[in-house]
């Protein structure tokens, strides 16, 4: 994997096994550290057309990994993903949304925000 100081890379990971998207991931987490562990990776992909997975350390979420995809919602009108795109810029310059820790060129990686409190849209935990 090629980076540059701005965590760039060009690979891709269209089609990866959870097991490459994991040693992606790891590889960021522990490149400065003496002991490399395993993340567990699940696919949490919902209907945004993106495959999006959680990488967590036991139970605690380490980063989000979203890969691009072909056709979905976001596709509907030239302007949605422009417009979530820069709405998400815009969080993440104000420290609402995580910070974007690797680029590739069909994903990125994201810090996570912490433990969802919905099973889904639809189903708030309210004890969380």
């Amino acid at each position: 994997m090629s980076k540059n100081k701005s965590n760039k890379t060009e690979l891709s990971l269209r089609n990866a096994t959870l097991k490459q998207i994991e040693e992606i991931a790891s590889d960021l987490f522990y490149e400065h550290k003496k002991e490399k562990k395993n993340l567990l990776i699940k696919d949490v992909s919902g209907n945004s057309g993106a495959q999006t997975f959680i990488c967590l350390e036991y139970d605690v979420p380490k980063c989000i990994v979203k890969v691009k995809g072909t056709e979905s919602i976001m596709s509907s009108h030239p302007n949605t993903e422009k417009r979530v795109l820069l709405a998400t810029e815009v969080l993440r310059e104000n420290n609402i949304a995580p910070p974007i820790l690797m680029r590739g060129s069909d994903f990125h990686i994201e810090k996570s925000s912490g433990i969802s409190v919905m099973d889904d849209f639809f189903h708030f935990n309210s004890e969380l």
